[in-house]
């Protein structure tokens, strides 16, 4: 019967610790105090919103952006791909075909990352190669 009453009085702290964890969450969150002589934090007064857009006009994100000049930026050309990028895009559909990769991203990057790590110093001399002459090409 002792061993009765410890599991009574054992069961009943677990029940009232659960009912005091009930009680904190149904209580509202205190919110945050802005930090003396910083930035305001997200739920404190001081943040301000923007201003509702006016109707008639176009909001910035809908007009080109201009240089300083008021000029339209020229479109970049993109950069020469790596020695790494021009193996993966040589050996991806191999890789598929052969069923050694799906069409999941993370798995298939896994799987060619491996791949260049184990190729032969020949074959990542042939894809260096490749890659310095789009680079000079680049330039």
């Amino acid at each position: 019967s002792d061993s009765d009453d410890e599991e009574e009085s054992a069961s009943n702290a677990a029940d009232e610790k659960k009912k005091e964890i009930a009680k904190q969450k149904q209580k509202s969150p205190a919110k945050p105090k802005a930090k003396k002589g910083g930035k305001p934090t997200k739920g404190s007064q001081a943040t301000k919103k923007s201003p509702a857009p006016k109707k008639g006009k176009a909001s910035a994100s809908t007009t080109k952006a201009k240089s300083k000049t008021g000029k339209t930026p020229k479109k970049r050309r993109p950069r020469p791909l790596s020695a790494y990028n021009l193996f993966c895009r040589e050996e991806r559909p191999i890789m598929v075909e052969q069923g050694l990769i799906t069409k999941a991203k993370g798995e298939t990057m896994k799987v060619l990352g491996k791949a260049w790590t184990n190729a032969s110093d020949e074959v990542k001399a042939k894809y260096h190669k490749m890659a310095a002459d789009l680079k000079v090409e680049f330039k």
